[in-house]
């Protein structure tokens, strides 16, 4: 498995455990470098991967990575907090 097929993997995961549905935007390749950009078809949310990123980035970015989808309804159970019964 090269780099970016197990950030790919990584990321997407990522992106679906929120509720994100992506769909390949754009993918790159520069050299060694490949980057690769996915949305979510749902809200638009936005994954970025980047094999070898500068030395002040990151090899993967986005809001797909880091909020849940908007347009998903909230998962009943991730509502309640199993150490409080009030």
């Amino acid at each position: 498995m090269t780099r970016f097929e197990r950030l790919r993997k990584e990321a997407l995961e990522a992106c679906q455990w929120r509720g994100h549905t992506m769909r390949l935007s754009r993918h790159t390749v520069l050299g060694r470098r490949v980057r690769g950009t996915w949305y979510c078809t749902v809200c638009d949310a936005s994954m970025a991967v980047d094999t070898h990123p500068d030395p002040n980035g990151i090899d993967i970015i986005g809001d797909a990575v880091a909020v849940e989808c908007q347009e998903c309804p909230p998962d009943e159970d991730s509502l309640e907090d199993p150490e409080w019964k009030g």
